[in-house]
C-alpha cells in the first residue's frame, strides 16, 4: 500500500486489492481502523468475515488476526489507520 502519513502514533496507508487479491491471515501490534474507499471486500478475523463496502468502517484490535480478500470483479480501495 501507499504509505500517506508515518507518525509515532499513527500510520496512514491507502490500500489496493486487484480482483482476486488477497492478504493471508496476519497480526500486529497495533490497533487498525479500515474505511472502504472504493468497491467491496471481505475482512476476515481468525473469528469470522465482514463484507467491508464503499463508506464502511471496521475496528481490529491488536490482539486479532486479520486478512482480506477481493472476491469481487473490481478493485477494492480501503484507507487503513494503524494506530499505534
Amino acid at each position: 500500500g501507499l504509505i500517506m502519513y508515518s507518525g509515532e502514533k499513527a500510520e496512514l496507508i491507502h490500500l489496493q486489492l486487484e480482483p482476486g487479491d488477497s492478504l493471508d491471515l496476519h497480526m500486529n501490534p497495533f490497533d487498525v481502523v479500515f474505511y472502504g474507499l472504493q468497491g467491496e471486500a471481505v475482512l476476515f478475523t481468525s473469528e469470522t468475515a465482514y463484507s467491508l463496502k464503499t463508506g464502511d468502517c471496521a475496528f481490529v484490535s491488536s490482539d486479532e488476526e486479520r486478512g482480506w480478500r477481493n472476491e469481487s470483479d473490481k478493485p477494492f480501495s480501503v484507507l487503513v489507520v494503524k494506530m499505534h
